[in-house]
């Protein structure tokens, strides 16, 4: 089956060919959620802006649904792959639901039952339906993302590249994103999701990407990559992983 996204031997340099990303290559398949991990400055963020299209590459390619992610319009890729950043700004005092209603720009529907039926179980996906009139500026910096998420997930994407869509949450609702990205994938929607708790990673990914500094280092299930030895060796910590509960149960920090 041909990956939604597959990267190959990508790497990004600054202008000063300073590396933050050593050739990575990597694959997300419909129905599967792949988390992201590493310490503070891994590359995290810069390798899932650098598949969205959102930052140049110094080498290798990215393909979309089998296709080349450069040859894409906007419009095209729009139809192949939503991307939530990882903070959202808006600078127009928007209501709610028009955010989310930008999701159906590309496709031209936002005032037609299609993508009214989109932007609708959106907002309920997310528990966002009673903050569709409100002013998007007046709202918490968890509620903005929550509103972000829903107008990603309105494009109807196949493919989602979501960037920490757990910050700034609480315990609840950072369960009940992860569920709901957990239930897209089900659902054969691919999901590539950059995470710092190790805990939700585990419990909720499929497979995991761990990075340190700037290179990938390890990948594939959960109770490989949270190694004792991984975890000390990127995050200096010691911890185990109790795969009973899939915690991560960290013993002392060796910083």
């Amino acid at each position: 089956m041909t990956p939604l996204l597959s990267a190959h031997e990508l790497s990004i340099q600054t202008t000063d060919k300073r590396v933050l990303l050593q050739p990575t290559s990597l694959q997300v398949h419909s129905g599967e959620v792949v988390g992201v991990i590493g310490a503070n400055g891994a590359g995290k963020s810069t390798l899932l802006k650098a598949l969205a299209g959102i930052r140049a590459v110094h080498s290798g390619h990215v393909l979309l649904a089998g296709q080349a992610a450069h040859s894409l319009n906007p419009v095209q890729r729009a139809h192949i792959q939503g991307y939530l950043e990882q903070r959202p700004v808006l600078h127009w005092p928007m209501q709610v639901q028009q955010v989310v209603a930008l999701a159906r720009l590309a496709f031209g529907d936002g005032d037609l039952p299609s993508g009214t039926a989109a932007i609708a179980q959106a907002l309920a996906a997310t528990a966002m339906t009673e903050f569709a009139q409100r002013d998007f500026p007046h709202l918490s910096e968890g509620e903005k993302l929550l509103v972000n998420l829903a107008r990603v997930l309105a494009g109807e994407p196949k493919l989602l590249l979501a960037d920490e869509p757990t910050a700034a949450l609480d315990p609840a609702h950072q369960h009940r994103v992860m569920q709901l990205l957990r239930q897209r994938a089900l659902a054969g929607m691919g999901v590539m999701v950059v995470l710092h708790d190790l805990t939700l990673a585990a419990r909720y990914c499929d497979r995991l990407l761990l990075l340190h500094e700037g290179a990938l280092v390890a990948q594939g299930l959960p109770a490989a990559v949270l190694s004792t030895t991984n975890l000390q060796n990127t995050f200096q910590i010691d911890a185990v992983l109790d795969t009973t509960t899939c915690t991560v149960i960290i013993r002392s920090n060796s910083r």
